[in-house]
């Protein structure tokens, strides 16, 4: 399910939608949806391959507590 499906089934005028466009385009969006486009094909295993690889990669940018 990509950001337009997830707007239109809260409704587009909704708080929840609102912030969902802020959010959106302060990501890099050309990004987030090729891996979006990437981890949908993938199993749950692979997407887990997947975080891992980016934990290893970049572990202070999954620091939850930043």
């Amino acid at each position: 399910m990509g950001w337009d499906e997830i707007t239109d089934s809260l409704g587009s005028n909704s708080p929840a939608a609102k912030m969902l466009q802020q959010t959106k385009k302060r990501l890099k969006l050309p990004m987030i949806e090729e891996m979006n486009r990437a981890m949908q094909r993938m199993t749950l295993k692979e997407q887990r391959k997947m975080v891992d690889v980016g934990k290893a990669l970049f572990p202070n940018r999954f620091n939850e507590k930043e």
